[in-house]
Formats: structure tokens, C-alpha cells, sequence
């Protein structure tokens, strides 16, 4: 990027001049810095009063109409000071896209976690506010008896019913959508038999006042069998579950399996979302409204056994160099298919599928990938340019079943953007 010798005049002198005056950066000016966006704000209670101690970080930001989830961007946090100010530093690119916004989560133990998207660069900090959270309370029943000792999940705190088989808890944090959290009750007998309970969904934002009734029925199973649709045989396997109700949805821990059958026990009764992932095959899950596709709505103990077609992945090859055929060591290939859609409208990629990859030393990518419909794919690299509006290089392939797609990207390398 070009900067005029008047506009760099113009910033320099007015940068000398807050610091000969001992006045703060130009907001603007800190956004610019080392190639990082700042973000800052204040975060307050419902009456304006400033949280101090409160926890802010970035989970999403958004570049273009893509929205990234990553565990790398747990790394990302603040804690406001005591006039609740924060400010963190993002990067201004992701995956070879100028990021536009960023969604953060502000959590504090007195108060109701709450999400605040900001758009970036930003004219100046923003305002977050926080509110105080309200109690949950129900009972818990075992066929038609209240029942002590019953656990509730889908809250982050340790809950059990109290001898008269009455719960309450407080609801400061979603899980999923984050704005929207699920709850039932887990029971053992004494003879250990498992009891769950139907799941209930519920705003973060707005907690119902009026008590709930979970009723406890014995703990359906669900039996699962793994069919290759090219007669494959499966060594190993990993099985995703998400519980949802309307718009509130909560993932199960993964379950390896090392045969072509599968049981997930101990399930509330509700909706389950199936998805199936091995090495060279896998499911096809879609969780927006109206879909059936690994949809399964358990109202019964027992079940019917589900089977579970796995197709052969596609195989995505793609070699990076110059034009003189100089191998680009160190790429970034981004994979922007979303292979599952949730209902609140935001994209991930499929579990266990990598949202970026880099070039090994020959400058190649492989990667295997859920053959269902379009993928949107971009290479960058700091220093090359690759044709795109940020030296980035776009392309969209059709995934089928066991396809193979070789793709040879060229490039020409460049002096690194500075912003």
C-alpha cells in the first residue's frame, strides 16, 4: 500500500505534536501499528458503572461474508482495568482477507456473559455493557416422584436436585450460538441404571422466571452402523454428535471407534446432529432448519439403528510457485467450504477438517476434504502476489465423491505489504 508524502506528512506531524503535548495517540494512529487492528472499549454494568476485572475475548472475526471460528484465537484476551477500559490487537488479515470485524465475548463471575461485535478499523473504543444474571430453579421427577441427587448438564457449574428434587443455578454463559444454552437432568440408580431428561433451550438474555420440570426416563442409546459407499472397509473412524433445540446447540465429546458400529449412550431426549469422519471417508451433516440429513430425533429408550453412508473424500492437490518455477514454501491454502450450517446462520467447517493448511518445501498442498457440494479455496503468502485484491488467489471447485483435483497456482514474489 502507497502512502502520499502529504497524508504521511500530515500523520507524522500530528503524531509529533500529541507527544511533544504529552496527549494520547490519535485512536486511529495505535490501528495502524506493526500491521495489527486495536481494538478498545469500555465495559460497563446496566447503570454505566465501569466493570473492572472483566474478561474479553475474541472467539470469530469476520473478513468479507466469511466468518472464522479458530482456537487459535483463544489466545487473543484482556482484562479490563478499573475504569473497565480494554484494549487487545488482532491481526488485520485472515487467511489471506482484510478482517472487517471481530466478535468478542465478555465474561465476568457477577455477571451474564454477553457477545459484542465490532467493526474495524473502528473511529473510536467501544461501549460493551454487561447485566446481572437470574437464577434458574426446577424440579426434577422420576416417574412422577422428585428426585434428589439428579444432575444438571449444559451449565458450566456442578448442580445436583436437593432432597426435595429442586435445582437452581444461575446462567451467565452459552455454549454454541453463546446467546442461547441447553439443559437437562442425568440420573444413576442405585442398580446403575442411567435416567435422562428431555433437553430445554433457553436465552442467556433472558432467563425464564417461572420454574421448569425436567422429567427423568430411562437413558436412550443410540445404535450406529458405517457403510462405505464403495464397500470400504473402516479401521478407525471418529463420531461427532451436537445436541440442538431451536437455535441452542452443544457439541458431545468425539467417540473413536475402531469397528463399523457405534453406540453413543447416556443421550438426553431431543434432536442429535450424527457426523461420521475417518481418513479417506465421511458423512454428510447440515444442521440448519429443515434438515434431515444425520438428523435423528430421539424420543424413545430404544432407538432404531441408524446407518450412516460415508463417501470417499475428495483429494485437493495444489502445487504454489513462481512463474519461473520456484517452489512457495510456507503458503497459506484457506478452506472456506462450509460443510455444516447452523441454523443462526453463521458457517463452520465440517469437525476434523482443517480450516488451513501450509505448503511443505516443494511448495505443495494435499488435503483430503467431505465431497458435498462447492469449496471456496484461497492461497496467500506473505511477500508473493497471486493475482488477488491482497495477493491472495481464489478459486472454487465442485467436491464430488473420490474426485482429485490438481491445482498449480503461480505467483510472483513481491516486497511484504506494509499498512
Amino acid at each position: 500500500m502507497r502512502i502520499s508524502f502529504w497524508k504521511f506528512a500530515c500523520c507524522w506531524a500530528s503524531l509529533t505534536t500529541a507527544i511533544a503535548s504529552g496527549q494520547a495517540l490519535p485512536f486511529r494512529w495505535a490501528t495502524v501499528c506493526d500491521g495489527l487492528f486495536d481494538v478498545a472499549g469500555t465495559v460497563t454494568d446496566e447503570t454505566g458503572n465501569p466493570i473492572h476485572a472483566g474478561h474479553v475475548q475474541v472467539f470469530a472475526v469476520r473478513a468479507g461474508n466469511v466468518e472464522t471460528i479458530s482456537g487459535q484465537l483463544e489466545e487473543i484476551v484482556a482484562i479490563s482495568d478499573a475504569d473497565g477500559g480494554f484494549r487487545i490487537r488482532v491481526p488485520r488479515h485472515s487467511r489471506g482477507r482484510r478482517i472487517d470485524a471481530v466478535a468478542v465475548k465478555l465474561s465476568h463471575a457477577d455477571y451474564v456473559s454477553s457477545v459484542a461485535r465490532i467493526s474495524l478499523p473502528q473511529d473510536s473504543p467501544a461501549f460493551l455493557r454487561l447485566r446481572r444474571p437470574t437464577a434458574l430453579t426446577g424440579t426434577t421427577l422420576l416417574a412422577g416422584r422428585k428426585i434428589s441427587g439428579a444432575r444438571i448438564l449444559g451449565v458450566s457449574d456442578q448442580v445436583f436436585s436437593d432432597l426435595d428434587g429442586q435445582f437452581k443455578f444461575v446462567v451467565r454463559d452459552g455454549f454454541g450460538t453463546l446467546d442461547r444454552f441447553l439443559v437437562w437432568a442425568e440420573y444413576c440408580d442405585k442398580d446403575g441404571v442411567v435416567y435422562t431428561s428431555e433437553m430445554i433451550a433457553g436465552q442467556v438474555e433472558s432467563v425464564p422466571t417461572t420454574p421448569i420440570t425436567l422429567e427423568l426416563k430411562r437413558a436412550p442409546i443410540l445404535r450406529g452402523r458405517l457403510i462405505a459407499s464403495d464397500g470400504s472397509q473402516f479401521r478407525k473412524s471418529t463420531v461427532y454428535g451436537y445436541l440442538s433445540s431451536g437455535n441452542a446447540f452443544q457439541p458431545l465429546p468425539p467417540l473413536e471407534v475402531n469397528k463399523a458400529e457405534f453406540e453413543l449412550e447416556n443421550l438426553p431426549y431431543g434432536r442429535l446432529h450424527v457426523w461420521v469422519d475417518s481418513d479417506t471417508h465421511s458423512s454428510q451433516l447440515y444442521m440448519g432448519r429443515g434438515s434431515t440429513v444425520g438428523v435423528i430425533d430421539i424420543t424413545e429408550p430404544d432407538p432404531e439403528k441408524m446407518d450412516f453412508v460415508l463417501q470417499r473424500k475428495a483429494h485437493v492437490r495444489v502445487r504454489t510457485r513462481t512463474s519461473d518455477g520456484c517452489p512457495v514454501a510456507g503458503a497459506s491454502l484457506g478452506l472456506f467450504s462450509p460443510n455444516v450450517f447452523l441454523s443462526n446462520g453463521m458457517s463452520l467447517l465440517a469437525p476434523g477438517v482443517p480450516m488451513e493448511v501450509t505448503s511443505d518445501a516443494q511448495g505443495r498442498f494435499s488435503v483430503f476434504v467431505p465431497p458435498y457440494g462447492m469449496a471456496d479455496l484461497q492461497v496467500h503468502c506473505h511477500g508473493y502476489d497471486f493475482g488477488g485484491a491482497h495477493g491472495e488467489h481464489r478459486f472454487r471447485i465442485e467436491l464430488s465423491p473420490g474426485s482429485v483435483h490438481d491445482l498449480d497456482v503461480v505467483g510472483r514474489k513481491v516486497l511484504p505489504e506494509r499498512e
